[in-house]
């Protein structure tokens, strides 16, 4: 196996973690309340969080279709 393939399956596997990751913290976010308003930080994350964990996978491994793997442990997390 070459470097850069352990560099994108590592890659893919980092990511996908972080995925899974950020689901995790989003959830949790979801119902912040900052005295008695509500706080969107979870919408935020999400949409610049998942965006940029894209984008990132899919410049290390060199695939977009890398990219349904980090959306389903965002999914199922």
């Amino acid at each position: 196996m070459t470097l850069d393939r352990l560099v994108r399956i590592g890659g893919l596997v980092v990511f996908t973690a972080l995925g899974a990751v950020s689901a995790g913290w989003e959830a949790f976010l979801a119902p912040l309340y900052w005295h008695t308003y509500r706080v969107p930080l979870a919408l935020v994350l999400a949409l610049v969080g998942n965006v940029a964990l894209a984008w990132a996978t899919r410049e290390v491994t060199g695939r977009a279709s890398a990219v349904l793997l980090l959306a389903s442990a965002w999914v199922l997390f």
